[in-house]
C-alpha cells in the first residue's frame, strides 16, 4: 500500500518530503475499498481525515456488510 501512495519505509527516509495532497487521499481510500472490499460514500470518504476516522468508518462499513 505504502508505494501506492509515494510512502517510503526506509528507515532513513525524511518524513518532512512527505507531502500529503487530495490525489493521495483518493488514493489511500481506493486501495482500503479494495483491500475490505467496500464502498466508501463521498460524504464518507470526505470525513476520514485522520487514522481514526479511518478506522471508525471501516469498522463500521465492515459490520454493516457482515449483518447483510
Amino acid at each position: 500500500m505504502t508505494e501506492n501512495l509515494g510512502i517510503s519505509t526506509k528507515k532513513n527516509s525524511n518524513p518532512e518530503s512527505f507531502k500529503w495532497d487530495s490525489l493521495k487521499h483518493i488514493t489511500l481510500m481506493s486501495v482500503i475499498e479494495e483491500e475490505f472490499d467496500i464502498l466508501l460514500e463521498p460524504e464518507e470518504i470526505s470525513e476520514m481525515l485522520n487514522y481514526k476516522d479511518i478506522v471508525k468508518v471501516v469498522k463500521l462499513k465492515l459490520t454493516h456488510t457482515d449483518q447483510l
